[in-house]
């Protein structure tokens, strides 16, 4: 081969040779969008190294070390050791990380032609020469540079490593649903993700189909992330993946299971103890309610109620007296509110009375257990209204409050209501057994020093 002269733009000595010569010569095809790492020499003069990817002609130059020696002009005897095409990525320290690079060009040889940067994800499965490990990642092509970079640390990688490439592939939300399908969670073993051929995504608990009102598929950190979200619910569901075990969150809890309410909602087990959550709950509410001033004035002043008689068992009337001051703070916090604020805070009141009162016959009452860590204390939540604990071993029973001016209506609607939460606690299989429901009506005027608090079974 002849030795040429470029300026490119530093000065280089160079030898070409057509792809079709090069691979009569050696015996060796070389496909298109292939990496290959040629080793040889020039006869006389040095050893050398290239990576040729693509093109019409494979170009060996000179290294520069060399250079003096070449002569342009002059034919020298081209020798090729070793011909492979490159299915390795090395691991660089850069930024005080461990860190793999994938250049476009590499991609393009691994089969990954076309990515939308930063939206698409795709998948290596590396195999670590060092100790055979295998390893499975999930990267971004980066907006900025269209290159793939993801950290060695996550997988604990050091600088220096080599890694074979044992495959690698596109990994859309179609794949995401057969992996979970496959390796579901344990609490997940009732509920399969489905996609239709619309794109139509959607979770099937129980036998019952939730579709989801929109979803989309991202890395985070080292992990797949599905991000979907349910039409009942303002929270996402999530669905985390790292390449081996699946972890599924509503909003900021975990999620140890799926179950579906006789109402045909889709409800979430919580894999906490029941016994800690509702005690950080309890203490959650109270530093809740020491920061609204209305309530915290209101719990002060409910010292002032005394029960006159109480019924035999839970269910009958508790009747009771309240000094004058309560009944003037109540009547002018309700006083000039919109409907939807007299509603609520009225709620929350009438709440809280029911709560004061059975406290004599129990001894610990949970607000509103269903929801772990509510934004304020109050009522208009999800779940029953309070669960009683009165140190049985056979259980809680569960309790409804309403505070309406028709109590018939009210003690009416609470028994539908108190019936309905004891259905969905007995359908989720939770740790705490429930003996009764109750449905608990106020009947007070705060204009009148007193009142009667009906209770009766739901």
């Amino acid at each position: 081969m002849t030795a040429c002269r470029v300026f490119t733009p530093h000065e280089r000595i160079r030898f070409g040779i057509c792809v079709g010569a090069f691979e009569k010569k050696t015996g060796v095809k070389l496909e298109k969008r292939r990496i290959y790492h040629i080793k040889g020499t020039i006869a006389g003069v040095c050893a050398f190294e290239k990576r040729h990817f693509g093109g019409k002609t494979v170009v060996i130059v000179v290294p520069s070390a060399h250079m003096g020696v070449v002569i342009p002009g002059t034919k020298y005897d081209i020798g090729i050791i070793s011909i492979e095409e490159r299915r390795s990525l090395s691991v660089r320290h850069r930024l005080d990380r461990a860190l793999v690079t994938v250049r476009k060009s590499t991609l393009q040889s691994m089969g990954i032609v076309s990515l939308e940067r930063g939206k698409e994800v795709i998948e290596f499965r590396l195999r670590r020469i060092s100790d055979d490990l295998r390893i499975r990642v999930f990267a971004n092509i980066q907006p900025a540079t269209g290159f793939v970079r993801f950290n060695a640390d996550n997988f604990g990688g050091r600088s220096g490593d080599i890694c074979e490439v044992t495959s690698v592939r596109k990994f859309g939300v179609r794949e995401f649903v057969r992996e979970f399908n496959s390796c579901k969670p344990e609490g997940a073993r009732n509920a399969r993700l489905k996609l239709d051929q619309e794109s139509n995504l959607g979770i099937e608990v129980d036998g019952r189909f939730f579709p989801f009102t929109e979803y989309r598929l991202s890395r985070a950190a080292s992990r797949l992330l599905l991000r979907t979200k349910l039409a009942l619910y303002k929270m996402e569901l999530r669905f985390w993946f790292d390449g081996e075990r699946f972890e599924t969150r509503f909003g900021v809890d975990d999620v140890a299971g799926f179950w579906t309410s006789r109402d045909g909602k889709l409800r979430f087990e919580s894999p906490f103890d029941e016994k800690v959550v509702a005690a950080q709950r309890e203490l959650y509410l109270q530093v809740q309610r020491l920061r609204n001033p209305v309530l915290r004035e209101f719990e002060r002043l409910l010292g002032k109620l005394k029960v006159v008689s109480m019924p035999a068992e839970v269910w009958g009337s508790y009747v009771f007296e309240v000094d004058k001051e309560l009944g003037r703070f109540v009547c002018s916090r309700l006083d000039k509110l919109s409907r939807n604020e007299h509603s609520t805070r009225k709620g929350s009141f009438g709440e809280m009375i029911a709560c004061h009162i059975l406290s004599l016959r129990y001894r610990e009452i949970r607000e509103h257990p269903s929801v772990k860590f509510p934004k304020t204390p109050g009522c208009h939540k999800n779940g029953v209204d309070y669960e009683l604990v009165s140190g049985d071993p056979k259980g809680v029973d569960l309790l409804e409050s309403k505070w309406w001016k028709n109590v018939k209506a009210a003690t009416s609607q609470g028994r539908k209501e108190a019936r309905k939460r004891l259905v969905e606690r007995k359908r989720r299989n939770s740790s705490v057994s429930i003996r009764a429901s109750f449905v608990a009506a106020l009947d007070w005027d705060p204009k009148n020093t007193t009142g009667n608090l009906i209770v009766a079974r739901a």
